[in-house]
């Protein structure tokens, strides 16, 4: 009896164990690198700095490589008035951003209408303000043949 209740319980903890990895495997689903960049402009510039550039540019190599099928381009910025970045200027920085992405070899067709998001102070700390607001989230939605894509999707 004793070895039976033994063995109920080393089954009972190797479907736990099983149930727990079913659960999470969610979390560790594929996510390849490189879905998004974020490049800085500086304050009241319309075009990046030559460093961001080159962060760019690293990152525009790393994607070559990891969607060789390339990938359509979301881009996202903030206007505020009072931080100095006017519609004007945030619409500037996105043409500009478009223009240099197709410099380097993304189709323009698979660039998508930025966002501009307007965005009030209150909701930005003082600190991380200049930062925050002068930043452009890109983000990419990558064609397969990636390490991602299942042989279904390709």
């Amino acid at each position: 009896m004793e070895l039976q209740a033994a063995s109920m319980e080393t089954v009972m903890k190797k479907l736990l164990v099983a149930f727990v990895l079913l659960c999470v495997m969610p979390a560790y689903a594929c996510r390849p690198a490189f879905l998004t960049h974020e490049p800085i402009f500086e304050r009241g510039a319309a075009k990046l700095s030559a460093p961001e550039i080159a962060r760019l540019a690293a990152w525009r190599s790393d994607t070559r490589q990891a969607f060789p099928a390339g990938f359509e381009v979301f881009m996202s910025l903030w206007q505020n008035e009072s931080a100095g970045i006017s519609r004007k200027l945030a619409e500037a920085r996105a043409r500009w951003l478009a223009d240099l992405l197709e410099r380097m070899d993304i189709n323009g067709a698979d660039i998508h209408q930025p966002e501009i998001r307007d965005i009030d102070n209150r909701h930005v700390s003082p600190g991380d303000a200049a930062t925050f607001l002068n930043t452009v989230t890109i983000a990419v939605n990558p064609r397969c043949p990636h390490a991602c894509c299942d042989k279904a999707s390709r």
